[in-house]
């Protein structure tokens, strides 16, 4: 697996917006999604976008420029290709977020959607919350997972803390 780090010049766009606002909640909160773009982009070179969705808020993303490897990202209404939520509900077994399985309680920790030309990584943080990261077909999507899975529930902690 290949590891890269966004060129930071390229990242540090994606708090423009909130600095041109003045809002110290909205600077705080795209400073924990740059974090966040750095780290999930720097787990390998083959990753080509990311998007996060968190109730009652607008769906953020970030993408690969296929030209030059710089990362872009911004805010929309509309971001293609997203994973609806009613994915979670059927590949946890129903309502109860758990599914039974050689007598014990097994909980969902990403969901893997596989395409013929990409893949996605679906992974729960927090509560009404999700990361999709999308890469190449070539990408291990168990171990790109479980990353995922450790990274945030570790950031989830520490933006809950401050």
């Amino acid at each position: 697996m290949q590891r890269v780090q966004p060129p930071r010049r390229q990242v540090k766009t994606l708090m423009k917006c909130a600095k041109a606002n003045g809002n110290d909640a909205a600077l705080a909160s795209e400073a924990a999604f740059t974090s966040l773009v750095q780290h999930v982009f720097s787990l390998d070179s083959r990753i080509r976008w990311l998007a996060m969705e968190e109730a009652e808020r607008g769906p953020r993303w970030a993408w690969r420029n296929p030209q030059n490897g710089g990362i872009c990202g911004g805010m929309s209404s509309e971001p293609p290709e997203l994973v609806d939520p009613l994915l979670f509900m059927i590949a946890d077994g129903g309502c109860s977020g758990t599914i039974q399985g050689s007598g014990q309680e097994q909980q969902l920790l990403f969901a893997v959607l596989a395409y013929r030309n990409l893949v996605q990584v679906v992974a729960r943080y927090g509560h009404g919350a999700h990361l999709t990261v999308a890469a190449d077909p070539q990408v291990d999507a168990y171990h790109l997972g479980a990353q995922l899975t450790g990274f945030l529930t570790s950031w989830a902690h520490g933006r809950a803390e401050g």
